[in-house]
C-alpha cells in the first residue's frame, strides 16, 4: 500500500521495543523515540512495518500495545488511502507460527473503521520525514504532527466513522487472512483496532502487514 500512495497518520501507544533502535544521535531513549512509543507522533518506521511489501523478518512490525481489561484506551492504527475507494475487503497478515518467536502477539480480535476527509479524493504525494538531532528541527517535527493529526481528526465527518466491521485472525488459520466488508464504503481513511491479543498474556499486537482492497472511485458518497 505504501508504494501506492497510503501512508500510517496515526496509531496509539507502542511497545518499548519499537524504542530500541535509536532514531536520532540522542541514542535510543531520547524525546522523540518516547513520543513515537506513546503515540503522540507517528512511528518513522511505520509505513515500513505495516505497510511496504517485504519478506517479514520476526519481530520487524508495529508492535501496538494492548490496552489491559477494563481500560478504556483502544489499540490503533490510522492509514490515509491514496485516494477514495469502495472498501470490500481486509488483509491482515503475521507470520506464520512455525516461525514466528512468540504466536501470542499475535492480533486476535479487531475492529475495521473509516471516514471520508472532508478533501475527497487527492493526489498524495510522498514525503519522506527525516528526523533531525538538532532541537530546532525536533520542535518542529513535533508541531507539523501535532497539526497534521489536529488536521486529519477535523477532517472526520461530524457523524463518526463508518464502520466496515469485525474480525477475529484465526490462530489455526493461514499466516495472511482476508476478511470480506459486506457493505462496502466509500472512504479514504481507514482504522483498524486491536481488540486483544492471541494470547491473554500478550501486552502488544504484532501487526505485519495491513491491506486495504476495493474499487477505486472519485465519488464522495457512500455506494448504496
Amino acid at each position: 500500500m505504501a508504494p501506492g500512495g497510503a501512508t500510517v497518520v496515526a496509531h496509539s501507544a507502542l511497545h518499548p521495543r519499537a524504542c530500541a533502535k535509536p532514531i536520532t544521535s540522542f541514542g535510543a531513549w531520547n524525546p522523540v523515540n518516547m513520543l513515537n512509543c506513546l503515540g503522540w507522533i507517528t512511528h518513522p518506521q511505520a509505513n515500513d512495518w505495516l505497510l511496504t511489501p517485504r519478506m517479514e523478518t520476526p519481530g520487524d512490525c508495529l508492535p501496538l500495545r494492548v490496552p489491559r481489561a477494563g481500560s478504556n484506551a483502544t489499540a490503533f492504527v490510522d492509514v490515509r488511502l491514496r485516494e477514495p475507494v469502495a472498501v470490500n475487503a481486509i488483509t491482515i497478515e503475521h507470520l506464520p507460527r512455525r516461525v514466528a518467536f512468540h504466536f501470542g502477539t499475535a492480533p486476535r480480535d479487531i475492529d475495521v473503521q473509516g471516514w471520508l476527509s472532508a478533501q475527497g479524493a487527492f493526489a498524495n504525494a510522498k514525503k519522506t520525514e527525516k528526523q533531525s538531532s538538532s532541537l530546532s528541527s525536533w520542535l518542529s517535527s513535533l508541531f507539523t504532527s501535532s497539526m497534521n493529526r489536529a488536521a486529519e481528526d477535523a477532517a472526520e465527518p461530524a457523524s463518526g466513522r463508518i464502520a466496515l466491521g469485525s474480525f477475529s485472525y484465526e490462530r489455526s488459520g493461514r499466516a495472511v487472512q482476508t476478511f470480506s466488508v459486506s457493505r462496502p464504503r466509500v472512504v479514504d481513511h481507514v482504522r483498524l483496532s486491536v481488540i486483544n491479543a492471541q494470547s491473554q498474556d500478550a501486552t502488544y499486537a504484532c501487526l505485519y502487514r495491513l491491506r486495504v482492497h476495493g474499487k477505486q472511485t472519485s465519488a464522495l458518497a457512500d455506494l448504496d
